[in-house]
């Protein structure tokens, strides 16, 4: 997310605060091995598509382009343009916003996105699966992918390794057992014990909130990590942990797949905070033209109706390319 402190802080955007003072080699690594086998939206049928504009939509297909597609798809770099395809990459573990079905087919909010603006921009969408969201930015940084979505939270530390195009808004609540057994109040967080997922954004919110408890001479927020939002949520359906933090559609996403869960009624204090698609630093032309794309996505209407497709439509922010 965009502006990141805790009087202005963060949503799970998804979560996550990536340790972003990453090697090379590291990086390298991370990035050589974020994904199986490209999976390009062409080859998922109707999957994620959006209802609006009867155009390519999330589809990821290229289309004729009105004049402000035109001048979208000008800002293209050189390269990108002569390939015709824009390549993604994302974890697809954080429903609504990345997922695969029971088919294994991708799908969710940023998968539709992503494809249509790929559409809009005259490019075929080629999704990649990562191994994980902390490996999402070094695949972009790498080269790997020249896109990264998942809910991604802008925040000062990533500002620094990548640039965002800003695309939703969020806040933070907590996901718990069906009735909050252990009373989970996001507004008075100090002592209670929350799953966290490893580089996640949620994580950052919790050293902020922990630093404020002990400061005031109350126990920390007890954490306990682990590698998915799957493991985090059988831990808290197991009494391992009372909750965690994420953000308000994911939550309100989990407790409707699985009625032994809940989300809390209120969010963290003071969190409002953006989400942004990652590109590379040295990409500034391939983020303008997403920017553009994203403007003209909510111009035609299909933006707002992938967020209604979602039950998102309370996420919608303005875009802005962040470098």
């Amino acid at each position: 997310m965009i502006l990141n402190k805790l009087s202005a802080s963060p949503s799970r955007t998804k979560r996550r605060l990536v340790r972003l003072a990453v090697p090379a080699a590291v990086v390298a690594a991370l990035a050589a091995c974020s994904s199986s086998s490209p999976q390009s939206s062409s080859t998922q049928g109707a999957q994620g598509t959006a209802s609006a504009s009867g155009s390519a939509a999330a589809s990821g297909t290229a289309s004729a382009g009105s004049a402000a597609e035109t001048q979208a798809r000008a800002l293209l770099p050189s390269s990108i343009k002569s390939s015709g395809v824009l390549t993604l990459v994302s974890d697809f573990e954080y429903p609504p916003f990345a997922m695969s079905d029971a088919s294994g087919n991708f799908e969710g909010i940023d998968y539709d996105i992503g494809s249509r603006l790929a559409a809009i921009l005259g490019l075929k969408a080629q999704w990649t699966r990562s191994i994980g969201f902390s490996t999402l930015i070094p695949a972009v940084q790498s080269g790997k992918a020249e896109v990264a979505m998942e809910d991604i939270g802008i925040n000062s530390a990533r500002e620094q390794v990548v640039s965002f195009v800003r695309y939703v808004s969020n806040h933070d609540t907590a996901l718990t057992a069906q009735g909050n057994p252990d009373h989970v109040n996001p507004a008075n967080l100090c002592g209670v014990t929350l799953a966290d997922q490893a580089g996640d954004f949620e994580g950052g919110v919790e050293k902020q909130i922990s630093a404020a408890c002990t400061a005031a001479g109350k126990p920390s927020i007890k954490v306990s990590t682990f590698p998915t939002v799957p493991s985090m949520v059988l831990a808290t359906k197991s009494g391992r942990v009372a909750g965690f933090l994420e953000g308000v559609p994911s939550c309100a996403y989990d407790a409707k797949q699985d009625p032994t869960l809940g989300c809390t009624s209120n969010v963290v204090p003071n969190d409002t905070s953006y989400a942004g698609i990652a590109v590379s630093k040295s990409e500034s032309q391939l983020g303008e033209a997403l920017a553009a794309a994203l403007k003209i996505a909510q111009q035609d209407g299909s933006y707002a109706a992938i967020l209604k497709k979602w039950g998102a439509t309370a996420i919608a922010a303005t875009p802005e390319f962040v470098q």
